[in-house]
């Protein structure tokens, strides 16, 4: 939060900033900030922890739906990961899930992370609104995962439909690394890292329409990665 106390993190004699857009949004908050103080380095992962899997690998996406049986079936799967906060854009994912099932998609939702203590009213207003799309049957909101490598390994494509702008979207790379294609809003860290890297799936916040027709192109084509 912008302030007083937090302008400290701009007072190093190198302040590193983990994309451009945190850095436009320090010199927005502190446009005293001497520019040459600033360098952008984004951050990374340890791609050791997300070993690249074959589309054509069906193991993970059976070992998923041996667990969590609503993920069951040839149809492609969608992953959203993040905290049961609002934010995160779960009521995105839930209509698209709800648009590409009436396009003749049989789609299924895998969201882990919204199911965690003391989210619970927030967990059940997804479910009702789920089952007033009628896709409640084709959805799982589980608890967080430890395998997020192996979620990746067994999804089709990965959201990541934060309505507010990440810093940098640790996921984008994550799922990438895996080889699988990803959809999100062209904001934040996330639009940064997606016109770097799969330009392909940036798609302008809140427009739902052309959220379903680039889903529908990533999982009938999915790009080279």
């Amino acid at each position: 939060s912008p302030g007083r106390y937090s302008g400290i993190m701009a007072s190093g004699e190198r302040v590193i900033c983990v994309s451009q857009t945190v850095r436009d949004y320090l010199l927005r908050h502190y446009p005293a900030t001497d520019l040459a103080r600033l360098r952008v380095v984004p951050r990374g992962v340890d791609v050791a922890q997300f070993p690249r899997v074959a589309r054509s690998d069906r193991r993970p996406r059976l070992a998923v739906a041996e667990r969590y049986p609503a993920l069951a079936g040839d149809g492609p799967l969608l992953l959203l990961p993040g905290r049961g906060t609002r934010l995160k854009g779960h009521a995105h994912a839930l209509q698209l899930l709800a648009t590409l099932q009436g396009q003749g998609v049989p789609a299924r939702l895998w969201m882990p992370g919204a199911r965690e203590p003391g989210r619970e009213a927030y967990v059940r207003e997804l479910e009702q609104h789920a089952a007033a799309l009628g896709i409640g049957d084709a959805l799982a909101i589980t608890e967080p995962t430890p395998r997020i490598a192996q979620a990746y390994a067994a999804s089709d494509l990965v959201l990541q439909l934060s309505d507010k702008p990440e810093a940098f979207g640790r996921t984008v790379l994550e799922a990438l690394c895996v080889g699988r294609p990803v959809l999100g809003w062209n904001h934040g860290g996330v639009g940064e890292l997606l016109a770097q890297l799969q330009p392909s799936g940036a798609v302008a916040h809140g427009d739902a329409a052309a959220l379903a027709q680039c889903a529908q192109a990533l999982l009938h084509h999915p790009p080279a990665l």
